[in-house]
């Protein structure tokens, strides 16, 4: 079970940073960038990928089945 809450903060840490530096790159549409130059300017840093990696990594936590985490009957 701590395996799983552990899993949880880790994406949520992640997906918190991600949303933070998405914000933070706001910035740049006040510079003469239009909004497609901005999503490409997102989709192509790092930061803005930990997005999905972090929501992923708490649906695993949430619903995945692990058989690591089942314990056996000896």
């Amino acid at each position: 079970m701590i395996y799983r809450i552990l899993l949880f903060f880790a994406g949520l840490l992640l997906t918190t940073n991600g949303i933070m530096f998405s914000i933070i790159n706001i910035s740049y549409l006040q510079v003469e960038y239009s909004f497609n130059e901005y999503l490409f300017l997102l989709f192509k840093r790092f930061e803005t990928w930990l997005i999905p990696i972090g929501i992923a990594m708490m649906i695993m936590a949430c619903f995945a089945k692990f058989k690591i985490f089942q314990k056996t009957i000896i």
